[in-house]
């Protein structure tokens, strides 16, 4: 994985400089960034800096947590955006299939060190028979959690909390859900 930034106001692309570490930026100059992965564009980011504003990189529809990731905007696979089951935050969640290789997966860009850190899932559904789902959880291509449990929650929403590795500096997190029908994955929060 590889961010190509600029700080000129132009849209960054692979031929723009490559993010390497921390840089100085003037109050008032906007940063632009593309993270590309495996050669392919999978997020565009920008912020302005300046007295007035601070450092968020999020859409702001988090229901009052600007670290979550909303699961809608993340990199799916096998898994579509509904918004029929209300309680969600963002514009909608992401809902898997009964088929394998399900996942969402976020880009997550930690400034500080590598470490120990909290994943928050925020998640609904009530799986087969009422029983729940399990998924795999991997951090930068490692499984961290091959079965982690998510308890029924019916039509309603709930979290569980599991402490992750994380690396410095680009970090990717994915949710795999094997033949996971009906799974609903709202968002992430890394802290």
């Amino acid at each position: 994985m590889k961010v190509f930034f600029t700080v000129d106001g132009s849209e960054p692309s692979t031929q723009s400089t490559v993010y390497e570490g921390a840089f100085d930026v003037a109050l008032g100059t906007t940063v632009k960034a593309l993270v590309v992965m495996d050669g392919k564009a999978v997020q565009e980011l920008e912020e302005r800096f300046a007295e007035d504003v601070g450092f968020v990189w999020d859409s702001g529809e988090s229901a009052g947590n600007p670290a979550a990731a909303q699961a809608e905007t993340a990199k799916l696979h096998e898994v579509v955006v509904n918004a029929t089951v209300s309680g969600y935050h963002g514009k909608g969640y992401a809902q898997f299939a009964n088929k394998k290789g399900c996942h969402v997966e976020w880009y997550q860009e930690n400034d500080g060190d590598a470490g120990k850190t909290n994943l928050t899932i925020r998640y609904g559904g009530s799986g087969k028979e009422g029983k729940g789902y399990k998924v795999a959880v991997l951090v930068n291509g490692k499984t961290i959690y091959p079965a982690l449990p998510l308890p029924s929650t019916g039509q309603g929403w709930s979290t569980v909390v599991r402490g992750i590795p994380i690396g410095r500096g680009a970090n990717t997190i994915r949710i795999v859900g094997d033949f996971n029908a009906g799974l609903r994955l709202d968002e992430i929060v890394v802290e």
